[in-house]
């Protein structure tokens, strides 16, 4: 069943309409157009991207798969990926690209603070009942931002990294 009407003569191609590979290494994937744009989702064993075009043909890409290391600051240590972690995430335009972290520590959210503190320059630290945040740049320019949040069920500190890099 679709979502669009034949007014927006919008396209749509169920996921996995095309299907490359076998023995585990299997690529989906499904595009949607309208007028105005383009989308086309692919997910690989290990990755989920989604590439979209708008209407002057400019590209954008949300990708699973990016390499952690990259960030240009380290992960808090001893910080972990849980279950309930979603996914790393970047997102790619012309001019910048986005990456987005979740980790999560049995330390404080002060003390998280403390630690991105000691790698970012013009640290600008915020804390605020159970949230501790910090905004920064990296060595190589980038913005970074840190939010540290103890959860009330769980009593663990989530992480949340966002750094913005603009593409060179």
């Amino acid at each position: 069943m679709g979502c669009g009407s034949e007014a927006s003569k919008t396209r749509e191609i169920p996921i996995g309409a095309k299907t490359e590979g076998a023995g585990g290494k299997e690529k989906s994937s499904a595009t949607i157009e309208n007028p105005t744009s383009t989308a086309v989702i692919e997910s690989k064993p290990d990755e989920i991207s989604v590439v979209t075009r708008n209407e002057k043909g400019e590209p954008s890409k949300v990708s699973t798969r990016f390499d952690v290391k990259d960030l240009g600051i380290p992960l808090y240590p001893g910080s972990v990926k849980t279950a309930a972690s979603p996914d790393d995430l970047s997102l790619e335009t012309a001019s910048t690209t986005t990456y987005l972290v979740t980790r999560f520590t049995d330390d404080s959210p002060e003390r998280v603070v403390e630690f991105f503190a000691k790698h970012l320059k013009d640290a600008e630290p915020y804390t605020f009942e159970n949230i501790a945040t910090i905004r920064g740049k990296t060595k190589d320019g980038d913005s970074a931002s840190v939010t540290a949040t103890k959860e009330k069920e769980s009593k663990r500190t989530r992480i949340a990294i966002s750094l913005e890099r603009l593409n060179r």
